[in-house]
């Protein structure tokens, strides 16, 4: 049963956008910030990035990463789902995977402050590693937060 003193909001808030590297096959898609904010105590209780990984072979996806912020740490990836979708004609398929990573309010408010769109990689263990790079806009961060601070009585 829910929590009624426990509010939650969704915003499909993070912009995600192409060239990839490592593989034209792989791609993303619906990504977005979902954040728990508890009303009894007036916090956020949780943000999670929730991204869409599609690609030709199934890979372990590990963490997302932000090279050119040394101040941003890697944030670990779990997988929630992975589907395996196959044609009936040949044996060309494709991986889907459903992951999800936690962020600190302090990194999405770093990201909103930012002048300049975001570069984010997110990282395979697989043999050969794959990497996907994509851009974060920060105005869909400050967006995100306004969402959550509008919960606030």
């Amino acid at each position: 049963m829910d929590d009624p003193q426990q509010g939650q909001v969704q915003v499909s808030s993070l912009k995600f956008a192409q060239p990839l590297l490592g593989s034209t096959t792989l791609n993303t898609a619906d990504p977005y910030l979902y954040g728990v904010y508890d009303k009894g105590t007036q916090q956020v209780r949780r943000i999670e990035l929730h991204i869409t990984a599609n690609s030709s072979s199934q890979h372990d996806w590990s963490t997302v990463s932000f090279p050119d912020y040394p101040e941003l740490l890697p944030i670990d990836l779990q997988r929630n789902h992975e589907q395996r979708n196959c044609s009936v004609t040949d044996d060309n398929c494709s991986y889907v995977a459903e992951l999800t990573g936690h962020l600190e309010l302090k990194q999405v408010s770093w990201m909103a402050a930012q002048n300049q769109p975001i570069n984010l990689y997110v990282n395979s263990t697989s043999s050969p590693p794959l990497i996907l790079k994509t851009k974060l806009i920060p105005l869909e961060a400050q967006t995100f937060l306004q969402a959550l601070e509008n919960l606030s009585p």
